[in-house]
């Protein structure tokens, strides 16, 4: 298994957190091996044994008060698949992540909502559709919407 993300951001202006204008050309990062792996692989543990036992949520360029919010969310899911709690199924395949990502992003939307959220202090509460896109190793490209199991090859 591999992750890999894509991005074309330069990061935040120091002096206000501001985000630096996109790059031109898109940077491609194995995420997962080049990073995760090396900081968290215990010795004589093997990669798999260790994405049995730990969900990561991947979540480049999120910035406050999203980041908390993501990580809060991931370590539900990780309590949920770690304790075998019954229907929540461990993240297996690429669509499955995908839907993991709708759902979180529903989820902060939700929380930053005018109408029904409890985020009061955000200048700029979320709104509007969540897109969640997939590339698999095939190269073939998804969009996973809300419901499950209705991904559509783009």
């Amino acid at each position: 298994m591999r992750f890999w993300y894509v991005r074309n951001s330069q990061g935040l202006n120091d002096h206000d957190w501001t985000c630096k204008a996109p790059k031109p050309d898109f940077d491609v990062v194995d995420d997962l091996d080049g990073r995760y792996m090396p900081r968290d692989l215990q010795p004589g543990q093997t990669k798999e044994e260790l994405l049995g036992e730990r969900t990561y949520s991947f979540r480049q360029g999120v910035l406050l008060p999203a980041a908390a919010v993501f990580d809060a969310f991931s370590q539900i899911l990780a309590m949920l698949q770690t304790n075998g709690v019954d229907g929540f199924e461990p993240v297996g395949s690429l669509d499955d992540l995908a839907y993991f990502a709708q759902q979180r992003m529903e989820f902060l939307k939700r929380l930053s909502s005018k109408k029904h959220g409890i985020d009061t202090k955000s200048p700029a509460p979320l709104g509007g559709e969540v897109h969640v896109f997939g590339v698999d190793r095939s190269g073939v490209m998804k969009t996973y919407p809300k419901i499950r199991a209705q991904a559509k090859v783009i």
